[in-house]
């Protein structure tokens, strides 16, 4: 699905580094500076660059291809504190995205979900 998106915004020069070894990843990154948003009235685009824009607190934050396993790795972290942190244990858990430039409604500053707001939330259910 990644691929299917086309080129459009991505920056050919981001490399990531795994084992010592640094790879290209092709990644989206906003084009544009986020502006205040009226969200009873404005609504996100169709294409891909402008749902960038419109959920994007930043410019430099981006979505690249192995982001959605590595949000999933840092939700189950979460998930496996919360139980610990019920059963009395002390617990230190180190998400790969910090999350605290996340809300519900958008994400930057290489966050994208606010994992405090979701330990509450499991705290609470």
């Amino acid at each position: 699905r990644f691929d299917s998106l086309g080129t459009e915004g991505q920056t050919p020069g981001y490399f990531v580094e795994t084992g010592g070894q640094q790879q290209h990843e092709r990644v989206l990154v906003p084009g544009n500076t986020p502006l205040h948003r009226d969200v009873l009235t404005q609504r996100p685009s169709n294409n891909v660059m402008g749902q960038m824009g419109y959920f994007c607190t930043d410019v430099d934050t981006p979505v690249f291809a192995d982001l959605c396993n590595e949000l999933y790795r840092d939700g189950s972290l979460i998930q496996t504190a919360v139980q610990e942190a019920r059963a009395d244990r002390t617990i230190y858990t180190l998400v790969t995205h910090p999350g605290h430039h996340a809300a519900a409604d958008s994400f930057g500053g290489f966050c994208y979900v606010n994992h405090v707001a979701a330990m509450a939330k499991l705290f609470t259910a």
